[in-house]
């Protein structure tokens, strides 16, 4: 078994690598710290038969890498690592194609299971399961979130306001009726923020990428770079 380790935490990675040689009878065919090293020694990926990927790292989040795997036609099987258990990382793992999930925290026997089921062509994923959370909803005052469930609908009463914070999220339906002077923003400068559904009157404002499932409604949408739409029909300002 060949595997690719992608870790910036060199003890982390240390450990990481003795796992695969030892426990695994593995070898460590590619091993880098950032996606900049990753991308460099690509070329690989073609013999490897595991991607052992962290997901925050110092120049990039690995789960947006996974989308370069796809536009360079390279199938390999996923493993992502995460000192992070939070909603909206769990979410965002559910929703890619890695087959495997191991938070950090967990005994190195799970991570060795992990590994063994994947490269069996199995999928195993240690995250918690949360529960679902019918709705969230702002009537009044700010909302600042970075972990709430992305999978629960968001609506925005006239007197409230949001600020949601987190690279690569991808949202359930957002209602946004939020009064002038007042509404939504999304405020990380990289990756692409994606919503299932954005109807309302409010602002709605995207520091980066955006893609829309369904657009209604007649607010005011800022994009900070592009702004992908599928469907709908909508009735106000584009800035």
């Amino acid at each position: 078994m060949k595997v690719a380790l992608v870790e910036d935490q060199l003890m982390f990675r240390s450990m990481l690598r003795r796992l695969i040689v030892t426990d695994c009878k593995g070898r460590v065919a590619l091993e880098a710290g950032t996606l900049a090293e990753l991308r460099a020694k690509i070329a690989v990926f073609s013999t490897v038969d595991l991607l052992l990927l962290d997901i925050r790292l110092p120049d990039g989040d690995g789960l947006d890498f996974l989308g370069e795997l796809t536009i360079r036609q390279l199938a390999v099987p996923v493993l992502l690592l995460s000192s992070s258990c939070e909603d909206y990382i769990v979410h965002r793992v559910n929703r890619s194609f890695a087959q495997g999930f191991v938070h950090k925290d967990e005994d190195p026997k799970v991570l060795l299971t992990a590994i063994q089921t994947v490269v069996a062509g199995g999928t195993l994923s240690s995250a918690p399961a949360r529960q679902a959370t019918s709705s969230l909803r702002v009537d009044g005052g700010a909302l600042w979130a970075q972990s709430f469930n992305p999978a629960a609908p968001l609506a925005i009463a006239a007197s409230g306001s949001a600020a949601i914070s987190g690279t690569g999220l991808s949202l359930a339906t957002v209602t946004n009726d939020a009064s002038s002077g007042r509404g939504l923003s999304f405020t990380a400068a990289s990756g692409t923020i994606a919503l299932a559904g954005l109807t309302g009157s409010g602002s709605t404002r995207f520091a980066s990428h955006a893609a829309i499932g369904t657009l209604s409604g007649s607010g005011r949408l800022h994009a900070g770079a592009t702004l992908t739409v599928q469907t709908g029909t909508f009735a106000g300002t584009l800035t």
